[in-house]
């Protein structure tokens, strides 16, 4: 069972280490409705949207539980469309998976409920523990049917109108019995082969997850989903035929400008009061009851300088073994600071070996950064070499920076709780099997 790890520490708005990456065509196109009313209920979603040459289909519609499985699994009631909760609990597996080492592989484990609902921004509760299955159940009820619409990266080619499939597959919880009968030991989702395909294949966006959950509106942050990417490529105007708008919200389209005004400026106010957008135009169109809106970035947006760069290297780094992408982001750094490229050595090698089998991606880059900004005596004067992460004691001074970095608020907390290893093992920043992952190449304080 892996270690439960997480990319938490508060950083500045538009750093890649706040962000969740979202698979590209379940960003793009609606998946949840965004009426509470409307959520758990049987319904449909749908696209048709001509984009040049190419006509698209969209179409997710909604099962209701099987009549031979009411009662089987006690007071859980899935069936209907995903809607707003539904949609921040799936985001938190997606946040999960990407702190995995590549390739994910199926079934994925949810190793906690508590730390899902973390990520998701919900108390750790019974209540929210349900609705939280309830919400991984309803996505294996939920079929998506597509035409030119999803892309797979891996192949280049889109799925075919035959190809239904549902974003998780199958479902299992602790205690329920398995294809085989048996009662499984955890929590495990099978993720559709072609969304995980994607994952895999790093065919993903990134969204600032910190000022995506800091938006109170489900219109606004779904605005926020389509507008982000596109000002993520461009930085300036983006345009969007409000007929296209209302689909891929989904939302109810309105015949009367002054309608669709009043609704659209209501998605937009939070995004005005953080200054993410600076204006919106609107310009008449071809077609009298359809137009073309205008949204104009505002000074956040610049926050993407960082961002983008760092995306850069994660497109990069495709391919690469884990190992090799630590070295790289380490080289990185090191040349940053020092103007020249490290020396790495068979013993920072081993030290590496030792560092991935134990720690995400994303820890390792926060104790990379941490490691290169230290005013500890103890690290500087290391002479900055790789083999100073074979020392437990050099870890355990690197989490305690990170720890003060935070101020006394509940994101100190929450990194606290989930940055370091789980409870059963050793608390002072340092996991015992890592300890003795070290021990089998160097002397460990203490070891």
């Amino acid at each position: 069972m892996r270690n439960e790890q997480l990319e938490k520490k508060p950083v500045q708005t538009g750093s890649l280490s706040q962000t969740v990456r979202l698979e590209v065509n379940l960003l793009t196109f609606p998946l949840f409705t965004l009426d509470k009313d409307k959520a758990g209920k049987p319904g449909c979603i749908q696209c048709h949207i001509q984009k040049d040459d190419r006509k698209i289909e969209w179409l997710v519609t909604s099962q209701d539980i099987p009549k031979e499985l009411e009662g089987k699994f006690g007071k859980l009631k899935y069936g209907g469309l995903p809607g707003p909760f539904d949609k921040d609990i799936f985001f938190a597996i997606m946040w999960d998976i990407e702190t995995l080492s590549k390739p994910v592989q199926n079934p994925y484990e949810i190793t906690s409920w508590s730390r899902l609902l973390k990520l998701a921004r919900k108390a750790y509760k019974y209540e929210n523990v349900e609705l939280a299955k309830n919400a991984v159940k309803r996505m294996t009820l939920t079929t998506v049917h597509t035409f030119n619409a999803y892309l797979i990266k891996e192949t280049g080619k889109y799925r075919t109108r035959e190809e239904i499939f549902r974003p998780f597959m199958k479902a299992v919880f602790t205690g329920e019995q398995d294809e085989k009968g048996n009662k499984s030991e955890s929590n495990f989702i099978t993720i559709d082969d072609y969304l995980l395909s994607n994952i895999n294949n790093r065919f993903v966006k990134p969204i600032d997850y910190e000022f995506y959950m800091g938006l109170k509106r489900p219109g606004a942050r779904r605005l926020f989903e389509i507008l982000d990417p596109k000002f993520f490529a461009v930085k300036k105007s983006v345009n969007l035929r409000y007929s296209t708008q209302c689909q891929l919200f989904p939302c109810e389209r309105q015949a009367y400008l002054s309608d669709a005004k009043k609704i659209v400026d209501r998605f937009c106010e939070d995004l005005y009061k953080k200054g993410y957008l600076s204006d919106v135009e609107w310009e008449k169109t071809e077609d009298k009851k359809d137009w073309l809106i205008n949204y104009y970035p505002g000074k956040i947006i610049t926050g993407h300088d960082t961002i983008k760069a760092e995306y850069e290297d994660l497109q990069k780094s495709e391919g690469l073994s884990r190992a090799e992408r630590f070295k790289n982001f380490f080289t990185k750094k090191y040349s940053q600071k020092f103007n020249k490229k490290p020396y790495i050595s068979k013993k920072d090698e081993d030290s590496i070996a030792g560092l991935i089998s134990v720690f995400s991606d994303d820890d390792l880059k926060n104790l990379v950064l941490q490691f290169f900004r230290s005013s500890d005596s103890f690290i500087t004067s290391s002479s900055y070499a790789i083999s100073i992460f074979s020392s437990a004691g050099a870890i355990n001074k690197l989490n305690i920076e990170l720890s003060a970095r935070i101020s006394e608020d509940e994101e100190k907390r929450k990194l606290k709780e989930s940055f370091l290893p789980p409870s059963d093992e050793d608390r002072s920043g340092v996991s015992k099997e890592f300890i003795e992952i070290l021990k089998k190449h160097h002397k460990v304080p203490g070891g």
